[in-house]
């Protein structure tokens, strides 16, 4: 490392451990880079920094350069520590999990994978009375039937990207609450049992709701005072409802086609609104 990396390691790594703010005159007054400056500050010095309005504070992700060795690596080589970072904020989300035993898992991906093709979702949406549909998406005068399902299809693509499933272990009560000396004597039959252990899938969906807020990621105390004014309710009304229609026109009604043999499915509801639907097997 020779001395002017030495200074700029030196000055960085001072200010990473007091969080002083510091301008970038300074900082060149330190190193004394001088027509250099602009190179390594633009693609290695400005890559450590979080800039609040003139003023530059040392990243968190300093830490990656944080001994003398890997701060001479980082400023020789053409690799970056840090990407820059958009942020989008929603102001209202709608999340929808399902709870369901691991045996129907396999079924359920299929099913759910299906959905991620157009030609399957038109299918889906074809199956709906059309009537119904229109209650839901107003169709333009001058559309085709065909550009009008095209239409609901691009709103379709823009909400849902993706689902994730994560395994929970869990225990239930197979029975009535009863003593610790009614279950014993039930045990001594074949096959009772009154606690169960399980493995639960659970599957989520997120879908983000209403106009969205896009600005460059700062870590700066302003964050949050910065976010977009609250958002029209009324378009945020809409657009929930037809997510949460479109929700069960698609992805419900094809999980509980496919689930069967299970006594409930549970979904849980929440965000936009919260709710705890559960499909009960009809004695």
């Amino acid at each position: 490392m020779d001395s002017k990396q030495e200074k700029a390691y030196v000055f960085l790594k001072e200010k990473f451990y007091t969080q002083d703010r510091f301008t970038k005159k300074e900082f060149s007054n330190y190193v004394d880079w001088g027509k250099n400056l602009d190179t390594y500050w633009s693609k290695k010095i400005k890559t450590l920094l979080i800039k609040d309005k003139e003023l530059y504070r040392v990243s968190e992700v300093f830490r990656r350069v944080l001994t003398r060795e890997k701060f001479e690596k980082h400023i020789s080589q053409s690799s970056q520590v840090s990407s820059d970072f958009k942020t989008y904020s929603y102001k209202t989300v709608i999340l929808f999990d399902f709870f369901l035993p691991l045996a129907n898992e396999l079924f359920l991906r299929e099913a759910l994978d299906a959905l991620f093709y157009k030609d399957s979702v038109l299918r889906r949406l074809k199956s709906v009375p059309i009537e119904k549909l229109l209650n839901k998406f107003i169709k333009k005068e001058s559309q085709t039937i065909d550009s009008y399902y095209v239409e609901i299809c691009n709103f379709i693509s823009e909400k849902f990207g993706g689902y994730s499933i994560t395994h929970v272990n869990g225990r239930f009560r197979a029975d009535v609450l009863m003593t610790l000396g009614e279950v014993s004597e039930k045990m001594l039959s074949n096959g009772y049992k009154y606690l169960v252990d399980e493995t639960t899938g659970i599957v989520r969906f997120i879908f983000p709701c209403g106009r969205t807020t896009e600005s460059l990621f700062l870590s700066s105390e302003n964050y949050y005072d910065d976010l977009l004014e609250e958002s029209d309710e009324f378009e945020i009304k809409d657009e929930a409802e037809k997510i949460r229609w479109i929700f069960y026109v698609l992805f419900v009604q094809s999980i509980i086609e496919i689930i069967n043999g299970e006594d409930e499915i549970w979904m849980l509801e929440s965000g936009y609104r919260t709710r705890l639907h559960i499909w009960s097997k009809a004695k």
